[in-house]
């Protein structure tokens, strides 16, 4: 795989193929924000970041576990099926091993004109879990 992009931040954007069209306007819409422009944030995507030759699990495994600085995912039309859930499962590994905070972004075609609103972030950070007393 080639070397991500590693000038700024990069936004991990898992979706359903079904919701091809509607997450490639949304990372559109990300990357033309003046706040992303600002601060150099790269969305990966994967028709446009996949490569030729490798294979492409591999690659989204790496961009996952490697490259992305928060993992964004994209609810659509079909919900959150086959490789979005293994995605979201890698991210989901990634950040209660990483011991640090790995920003999760839920995007819901329904749901964007709410959180837009107001201003709903996510993320997921590792803390030690408080000892229960035994019984």
């Amino acid at each position: 795989m080639r070397e991500q992009r590693v000038n700024g931040p990069l936004l991990f954007l898992s979706h359903a193929g079904a919701d091809t069209e509607a997450a490639r306007q949304l990372k559109q819409r990300i990357e033309e924000a003046p706040a992303a422009r600002e601060r150099g944030l790269k969305v990966w995507f994967d028709k446009d970041d996949l490569h030729a030759g490798a294979p492409w699990q591999d690659q989204l495994a790496e961009a996952i576990q490697k490259h992305a600085s928060a993992f964004g995912v994209y609810v659509g039309s079909k919900g959150a099926v086959n490789w979005v859930e293994a995605e979201v499962r890698l991210a989901l590994s990634r950040a209660m091993t990483s011991g640090g905070s790995f920003p999760f972004v839920p995007r819901h075609r329904q749901l964007d004109r709410v959180w837009s609103r107001q201003g709903t972030r996510r993320s997921v950070t590792r803390r030690p879990m408080p000892e229960r007393p035994h019984r």
